[in-house]
């Protein structure tokens, strides 16, 4: 064998001995680069089994209040939230609607006073004295107003304003002043 072969095959080995480290480098990179992957792949499994957890566990608090547990974990959420949660809403909802329309149908509904008997005051001897103020009240339906409200028990009936329940209360005064009971 020759010197030059000698060194040409040096040069050879020395290149390949080269090439198997790059490609050594490489595979150890990419090993990493796989592992980074995998570990992060992990990572998110966990983050994603948790956040399911919690949602689940939200669920359940929201079902248990206004819908049905008739599912398990595994069930999608998309089918809980649909079948077990959102249809159960919607006819809570619903009674909830005819219940306000009803209400508010009593509630416009006019209302007349309930027509009151006079009463009837005992005295000895002389006119009956009637002293009448006028006093924040409100009705069976929720309406407040003024009132007049005489000595006598006599009750006007109920005014949006304090001035109206005044005049009603010296209408009383002023129509029952000489009478007798």
């Amino acid at each position: 064998m020759k010197p030059s072969d000698i060194a040409r095959a040096r040069n050879a080995l020395k290149t390949e001995r080269q090439r198997l480290t790059e490609d050594r480098a490489a595979l150890d990179r990419r090993e990493r680069d796989i592992a980074r992957r995998e570990l992060d792949d992990a990572r998110k499994l966990r983050a994603y089994e948790q956040e399911r957890a919690d949602a689940v566990d939200a669920l359940v608090a929201a079902c248990t209040r206004f819908g049905d547990l008739d599912w398990d974990a595994s069930t999608p959420l998309a089918e809980i939230i649909a079948d077990h949660l959102a249809e159960p809403l919607e006819h809570m909802v619903a009674r909830t609607v005819r219940r306000v329309r009803r209400l508010e149908a009593e509630i416009s509904a006019p209302v007349d006073p309930p027509a009151r008997a006079e009463p009837l005051s005992v005295v000895e001897n002389g006119p009956v004295r009637h002293a009448t103020m006028a006093v924040r009240s409100g009705d069976r339906v929720g309406r407040t107003g003024f009132i007049a409200v005489c000595t006598c028990g006599w009750r006007s009936p109920l005014s949006p304003y304090e001035s109206a329940a005044a005049d009603n209360g010296r209408a009383h005064e002023s129509a029952r002043f000489d009478r007798r009971a």
